[in-house]
Protein backbone atom coordinates (compact mmCIF):
# COMPACT_ATOMS: atom_id res chain seq x y z
CA UNK A 1 0.00 0.00 0.00
CA UNK A 2 1.80 3.14 -1.34
CA UNK A 3 -0.20 6.46 0.32
CA UNK A 4 -0.33 8.78 -2.13
CA UNK A 5 -2.02 11.63 -0.50
CA UNK A 6 -3.46 12.29 2.52
CA UNK A 7 -6.92 9.48 2.45
CA UNK A 8 -5.54 8.76 -1.25
CA UNK A 9 -4.05 4.79 -1.32
CA UNK A 10 -2.87 3.11 -4.12
CA UNK A 11 -2.16 -0.79 -4.00
CA UNK A 12 -0.22 -2.39 -6.52
CA UNK A 13 0.07 -5.54 -8.13
CA UNK A 14 -2.42 -7.82 -8.85
CA UNK A 15 -5.88 -8.29 -6.66
CA UNK A 16 -9.50 -9.85 -6.98
CA UNK A 17 -12.66 -7.83 -4.87
CA UNK A 18 -12.41 -10.05 -1.60
CA UNK A 19 -8.59 -8.73 -1.37
CA UNK A 20 -10.13 -4.76 -2.39
CA UNK A 21 -12.45 -5.49 0.14
CA UNK A 22 -10.56 -6.70 3.07
CA UNK A 23 -8.55 -3.39 2.41
CA UNK A 24 -11.11 -1.04 2.17
CA UNK A 25 -12.98 -2.63 4.90
CA UNK A 26 -9.24 -2.26 6.89
CA UNK A 27 -8.49 1.69 6.13
CA UNK A 28 -12.19 2.91 7.21
CA UNK A 29 -12.18 0.65 10.15
CA UNK A 30 -8.96 2.81 10.98
CA UNK A 31 -10.75 5.96 10.05
CA UNK A 32 -14.24 5.33 12.40
CA UNK A 33 -11.89 3.27 15.28
CA UNK A 34 -14.04 0.07 15.23
CA UNK A 35 -13.29 -3.45 14.04
CA UNK A 36 -12.89 -4.16 10.32
CA UNK A 37 -15.42 -6.92 10.70
CA UNK A 38 -18.07 -4.71 11.72
CA UNK A 39 -17.92 -2.11 8.42
CA UNK A 40 -20.45 -3.26 5.99
CA UNK A 41 -20.51 -1.55 2.19
CA UNK A 42 -22.73 -1.76 -0.29
CA UNK A 43 -22.53 -0.99 -4.29
CA UNK A 44 -25.20 1.15 -5.90
CA UNK A 45 -26.82 1.57 -9.27
CA UNK A 46 -23.71 3.32 -10.71
CA UNK A 47 -20.93 1.33 -8.66
CA UNK A 48 -19.94 3.67 -6.41
CA UNK A 49 -19.40 1.97 -3.27
CA UNK A 50 -20.95 2.87 0.05
CA UNK A 51 -20.93 2.76 3.80
CA UNK A 52 -23.72 0.82 5.11
CA UNK A 53 -23.15 0.22 8.60
CA UNK A 54 -22.19 1.86 10.69
CA UNK A 55 -24.02 4.97 9.79
CA UNK A 56 -21.45 7.91 9.03
CA UNK A 57 -20.60 10.74 6.78
CA UNK A 58 -17.42 8.72 5.25
CA UNK A 59 -17.38 8.40 1.41
CA UNK A 60 -14.71 6.24 -0.46
CA UNK A 61 -13.92 5.52 -4.27
CA UNK A 62 -11.84 3.00 -5.97
CA UNK A 63 -10.72 2.10 -9.56
CA UNK A 64 -8.96 -1.22 -10.10
CA UNK A 65 -6.82 -1.90 -12.89
CA UNK A 66 -4.44 -5.19 -14.03
CA UNK A 67 -1.54 -3.87 -12.61
CA UNK A 68 -3.02 -2.14 -9.12
CA UNK A 69 -6.13 -0.61 -7.62
CA UNK A 70 -6.91 3.05 -5.53
CA UNK A 71 -8.89 4.15 -2.48
CA UNK A 72 -9.67 7.51 -1.83
CA UNK A 73 -11.53 8.36 1.43
CA UNK A 74 -13.53 11.35 2.54
CA UNK A 75 -14.83 12.02 5.89
CA UNK A 76 -17.74 14.13 4.77
CA UNK A 77 -17.37 14.83 1.13
CA UNK A 78 -18.22 13.25 -2.02
CA UNK A 79 -15.39 11.40 -3.77
CA UNK A 80 -14.38 9.96 -6.99
CA UNK A 81 -11.09 8.30 -8.18
CA UNK A 82 -10.07 6.94 -11.24
CA UNK A 83 -6.67 5.39 -12.24
CA UNK A 84 -5.33 4.90 -15.43
CA UNK A 85 -1.63 3.40 -17.16
CA UNK A 86 -0.33 5.81 -19.28
CA UNK A 87 0.30 3.45 -23.25
CA UNK A 88 1.94 5.29 -25.99
CA UNK A 89 0.34 3.01 -28.07
CA UNK A 90 -3.35 3.40 -27.84
CA UNK A 91 -5.52 5.34 -30.20
CA UNK A 92 -7.83 7.33 -28.20
CA UNK A 93 -8.82 9.60 -31.04
CA UNK A 94 -12.47 8.22 -31.50
CA UNK A 95 -12.96 8.82 -27.98
CA UNK A 96 -11.95 12.19 -27.96
CA UNK A 97 -14.29 12.83 -31.03
CA UNK A 98 -17.26 11.59 -29.73
CA UNK A 99 -16.85 12.10 -26.04
CA UNK A 100 -15.07 15.56 -25.37
CA UNK A 101 -15.99 19.14 -25.91
CA UNK A 102 -14.78 20.54 -29.25
CA UNK A 103 -12.64 22.49 -26.97
CA UNK A 104 -10.82 19.59 -25.48
CA UNK A 105 -10.92 18.03 -28.46
CA UNK A 106 -9.02 21.35 -29.94
CA UNK A 107 -6.33 21.10 -26.87
CA UNK A 108 -5.37 17.73 -26.98
CA UNK A 109 -5.07 17.75 -30.87
CA UNK A 110 -2.86 20.79 -30.50
CA UNK A 111 -0.73 19.37 -28.27
CA UNK A 112 2.89 17.82 -29.27
CA UNK A 113 2.67 14.23 -29.92
CA UNK A 114 5.50 14.02 -26.68
CA UNK A 115 2.59 14.68 -24.46
CA UNK A 116 -0.64 14.01 -26.22
CA UNK A 117 -1.47 10.77 -24.49
CA UNK A 118 -1.01 12.14 -20.72
CA UNK A 119 -3.04 15.07 -21.34
CA UNK A 120 -5.76 12.98 -23.20
CA UNK A 121 -5.72 10.12 -19.96
CA UNK A 122 -5.84 13.87 -17.25
CA UNK A 123 -8.72 14.48 -18.91
CA UNK A 124 -9.98 11.31 -18.56
CA UNK A 125 -10.06 10.20 -15.56
CA UNK A 126 -10.68 13.83 -14.32
CA UNK A 127 -13.87 13.40 -16.45
CA UNK A 128 -14.35 9.57 -14.59
CA UNK A 129 -13.26 10.86 -10.97
CA UNK A 130 -15.95 14.19 -11.29
CA UNK A 131 -18.43 11.39 -12.34
CA UNK A 132 -17.87 8.90 -9.61
CA UNK A 133 -18.16 11.11 -7.09
CA UNK A 134 -21.38 13.00 -8.84
CA UNK A 135 -22.41 9.25 -8.40
CA UNK A 136 -23.52 9.61 -12.19
CA UNK A 137 -20.95 7.54 -13.92
CA UNK A 138 -19.94 7.76 -17.28
CA UNK A 139 -23.36 6.02 -18.35
CA UNK A 140 -24.39 9.67 -19.38
CA UNK A 141 -21.32 10.56 -21.31
CA UNK A 142 -18.47 12.54 -20.37
CA UNK A 143 -18.54 15.79 -22.37
CA UNK A 144 -19.53 16.90 -18.51
CA UNK A 145 -17.66 17.59 -16.76
CA UNK A 146 -15.84 20.20 -19.36
CA UNK A 147 -12.76 20.83 -18.28
CA UNK A 148 -12.12 23.63 -21.15
CA UNK A 149 -11.23 26.60 -18.56
CA UNK A 150 -8.14 25.02 -17.16
CA UNK A 151 -6.53 23.77 -20.22
CA UNK A 152 -3.60 26.44 -20.31
CA UNK A 153 -1.05 26.96 -22.15
CA UNK A 154 1.36 24.10 -22.64
CA UNK A 155 0.88 20.36 -22.12
CA UNK A 156 -1.20 20.74 -19.01
CA UNK A 157 -1.78 23.44 -16.43
CA UNK A 158 1.47 24.03 -13.84
CA UNK A 159 -0.28 22.47 -11.07
CA UNK A 160 -1.73 19.16 -10.23
CA UNK A 161 -4.51 20.27 -8.06
CA UNK A 162 -7.48 22.34 -9.83
CA UNK A 163 -11.15 23.51 -8.73
CA UNK A 164 -13.69 22.89 -11.11
CA UNK A 165 -17.32 24.34 -11.35
CA UNK A 166 -19.37 21.50 -12.40
CA UNK A 167 -23.41 20.95 -12.80
CA UNK A 168 -23.71 19.40 -9.10
CA UNK A 169 -21.73 22.65 -7.89
CA UNK A 170 -17.78 22.61 -7.35
CA UNK A 171 -15.16 20.08 -7.35
CA UNK A 172 -11.02 19.99 -6.20
CA UNK A 173 -9.34 17.71 -8.74
CA UNK A 174 -6.17 16.48 -8.21
CA UNK A 175 -3.99 14.37 -10.25
CA UNK A 176 -0.95 12.01 -9.35
CA UNK A 177 1.81 10.23 -11.35
CA UNK A 178 3.41 7.17 -10.09
CA UNK A 179 6.11 6.73 -12.01
CA UNK A 180 5.77 7.27 -15.58
CA UNK A 181 2.76 4.58 -16.28
CA UNK A 182 0.26 5.48 -13.92
CA UNK A 183 -2.23 8.44 -13.21
CA UNK A 184 -4.44 8.17 -10.56
CA UNK A 185 -6.99 11.26 -10.20
CA UNK A 186 -9.12 12.13 -7.15
CA UNK A 187 -12.08 14.56 -7.11
CA UNK A 188 -13.61 15.91 -4.24
CA UNK A 189 -17.13 18.03 -4.51
CA UNK A 190 -17.43 20.77 -1.97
Amino acid sequence: MIELAPDLWLFPGPSDRDDRDRATRKVIAAKLACAARDIRFEVGITGKPRVVFPSCPLNFSRACRPGGWVLAVSDAKRVGVDLEPLPQDMDWTPIVRHLFSTAEQNWIHGLSPSVRTEGFFRLWTGKEAVLKAEESGIADGVADPDFTDLLGIGPWPDLDSHHLDIKSGHASVQWFKQGSELLVCRAVLN
